[in-house]
């Protein structure tokens, strides 16, 4: 079985990409960022085809000091349609050469011509949704951002347009968790198109450094510290917990839309560390930080 792959970045399908490849199932994998980010991946450059002019600029967008949403959204929907051209056109030459392709599995917002492309030959188009259905995330986080008082940042009605033609079209969906599984049917998409796929980790990157003190209770967050992620429910939680020794590291980027909340919010025995590479979230660190 010959598979190619598409996604925004990297995510979780460079580690699938490698599975596949070692078993001698990945055709090639599609990806928006540049060579130069990507080849630390661990795959051959012949398996790895790159489109990064939009969404390199989109990513800096979101990084820049200021609120750019005005260009990043715009840039994040003409990089959804100009990569999915840009594959299909890719996968086109392919096929024209006989190279069999018996699937794409797509990252969500990927792949609608590309994906029927494979269909029309044959194959079979699976979307690989690492969250909710899109709508029912739309409404979930509309709800959380009017009960903390913030502005709702505007979704581009174009962006849930595509994703509920890519779930129409598309031959699977696979999903993380048992929650999202229940929102697609909750928003009408059939149950037994939707998978539950949970992801795998590369357990040779987190091995124990030292042996856990029995006097602490330590707890480690990794994520965009913001909203969408809970953070504000995690705040509460470690406040509620009646532990004489115990200390909540969070890890990443803080979001514009909790800026103005993290003041109010419990923050006793909270360390705040920034954005860390992976490589470094494992590594002890004392009491002092």
């Amino acid at each position: 079985m010959q598979i190619v792959q598409t996604v925004f970045g990297v995510f979780h399908h460079f580690e699938l990409a490698r599975e596949l490849d070692r078993r001698g199932h990945l055709r090639r994998v599609y990806s928006t960022w540049p060579w130069a980010r990507l080849k630390r991946e661990g795959l051959p450059r012949d398996k790895v085809e790159t489109f990064p002019w939009l969404h390199v600029p989109e990513y800096l967008a979101g990084r820049a000091p200021i609120d750019l949403t005005w260009l990043r959204d715009p840039l994040g929907y003409a990089n959804a349609v100009a990569f999915d051209r840009w594959t299909e056109s890719h996968l086109n030459r392919a096929l024209r050469r006989e190279q069999k392709i018996d699937a794409l599995i797509g990252i969500s917002g990927s792949s609608l011509r590309a994906g029927a492309l494979i269909q029309r030959n044959g194959g079979i188009f699976i979307c690989d949704r690492g969250s909710t259905h899109q709508r029912y995330q739309e409404q979930l986080l509309a709800d959380e951002f009017r009960r903390w008082g913030v502005a709702t940042p505007p979704s581009d009605p174009r962006d849930t347009r595509r994703e509920e033609a890519i779930y129409a079209a598309c031959d699977a969906i696979t999903v993380p968790s048992s929650m999202a599984a229940r929102s697609f049917a909750e928003m009408g998409v059939p149950p037994d198109k939707v998978h539950v796929i949970p992801y795998g980790v590369r357990l040779e990157s987190f091995q124990p450094t030292t042996e856990p003190s029995p006097e602490t209770f330590d707890v480690l967050f990794a994520g965009a510290v913001g909203l969408r992620k809970g953070v504000p429910y995690l705040l509460d939680a470690f406040a509620r917990l009646r532990h004489p020794h115990k200390r909540l590291r969070i890890a990443g980027a803080v979001q514009e839309d909790i800026r103005s909340i993290l003041p109010k919010l419990p923050l006793e025995n909270v360390e705040m560390l920034g954005s860390l590479p992976q490589p470094e979230l494992a590594a002890p660190r004392d009491s002092g930080g």
